[in-house]
């Protein structure tokens, strides 16, 4: 099928240029090694370097790494197409050789890089790289589906495009959720071709999904209060940290950095550096509040994972009978779908935060002076988290209206 052949370039001189021949198909081509030695240094029938050489060792490891290329070049290439461009070929391999060549990475290489890079960079949260393990099980769930090895080289808009049918298809993905993973997996290509993994990007049309405004749940003050009843044993640990979220409206990344060094009792302030934004906030220490941080010390919770603190949420919210009916709107392939499901499998960390504001706006607080304390700094951001119902603005309205 392929023979890989190693034999001085002049054996008439005093030191020269080992090279390759390579006979395929009725094919042959020639590669300088770009390794000179002394003629006299040369075994050609091992078509090695002898051991007389100082730098026999680490040359013939060289020569061997080469060949070895040369071979999984060649079969690669043949997968794609039996019958080989012997100039692609060629020029694969010199590029190799020069070290200019870029090793066809698979998707899952890529991955642990850019994870590398991220941590050297100081710029990924736990969170994130949460997330972004959970895209990697998708795409290696896809890749044991598929049975493909997904190359970086691959990485086309047909393949992208049997990915998303398999997201929607075999996991039962909405359309938001396949645009996370896309927009995940396109800045892993963009990483990929800034490197020069790769060389070109014509996966970036296939990577996109219309995305879709969906309501979210928010609690109501009876569902909270039978969070708060709950005497159990089992997700008192999770109890702790939701009524936290409840009680303050912070998001889950920051909610473990409140500790007793940021905590006034006294003032009746708890003053908070937000992660996300970096922003500083002074959150007021509500009499609930101050009754949950009076009666438990921070030592004795330990704050789960994103996925394990999510799971737990459910668990306990269902425990405690938050089990109404409840429409679940979401859209797949852009076609919107209705389903009736148990409130609490659609009740996830933030949700405290929309209930937080949610319960603020409905007792008449101003969003302005709500924003100070969130952190929001856009109204429109502010806005998707406002969860008033049409009965419940009719009745504002109305009320306001009779007392003009």
């Amino acid at each position: 099928m392929i023979k890989i052949n190693r034999y001085l370039a002049h054996k008439n001189r005093d030191i020269t240029n080992i090279v390759f021949s390579v006979h395929f198909k009725g094919n042959r081509i020639k590669l300088t090694s770009k390794i000179s030695i002394p003629t006299n240094d040369w075994d050609s029938r091992k078509q090695r370097i002898k051991p007389t050489y100082r730098l026999h060792s680490s040359y013939n490891k060289r020569l061997q790494k080469i060949e070895d290329f040369i071979l999984n070049t060649y079969v690669e290439l043949y997968d794609k197409n039996p019958n080989i461009d012997d100039y692609e070929l060629k020029n694969i391999v010199r590029s190799f050789i020069s070290g200019k060549h870029k090793v066809n990475l698979d998707i899952f290489q890529l991955y642990d890089l850019y994870i590398e890079n991220a941590k050297k960079q100081n710029h990924l949260k736990k969170s994130t790289e949460g997330l972004y393990i959970n895209i990697r099980n998708t795409l290696k769930k896809y890749s044991d589906d598929s049975n493909q090895k997904l190359l970086l080289s691959d990485f086309n808009s047909e393949l992208i495009n049997d990915f998303k049918e398999f997201c929607y298809d075999a996991l039962g993905n909405t359309d938001n959720t396949v645009n996370v993973k896309l927009t995940i997996l396109c800045s892993w290509l963009n990483y990929a071709f800034k490197k020069k993994y790769i060389q070109q990007q014509d996966y970036k049309n296939a990577l996109k999904v219309k995305t879709h405004k969906v309501e979210s749940v928010v609690l109501t003050d009876d569902e909270v209060k039978l969070i708060e009843n709950y005497s159990g044993i089992e997700f008192e640990n999770t109890k702790f940290w939701f009524l936290l979220q409840l009680y303050t409206g912070v998001r889950i990344s920051d909610i473990s950095r409140i500790n007793n060094n940021n905590i006034d009792l006294d003032k009746g302030i708890i003053n908070l550096t937000t992660l996300k934004t970096n922003k500083q906030l002074y959150i007021p220490i509500s009499n609930k509040l101050n009754e949950l941080l009076l009666t438990h010390s921070f030592e004795d919770y330990e704050l789960e994972n994103r996925w394990q603190y999510l799971d737990k949420i459910r668990e306990l919210c269902n425990t405690v009978g938050i089990d109404k009916l409840t429409n679940k709107v979401s859209f797949v392939k852009n076609e919107q779908v209705i389903t009736e499901v148990e409130k609490y499998k659609l009740i996830g960390s933030h949700t405290a935060r929309r209930t937080f504001i949610t319960r603020l706006i409905s007792n008449g607080v101003a969003p302005s002076e709500i924003m100070k304390i969130t952190g929001h700094t856009t109204r429109d951001a502010f806005d998707k988290y406002i969860r008033i119902s049409e009965i419940e603005a009719v009745s504002k309205v109305k009320s306001a209206l009779n007392g003009m």
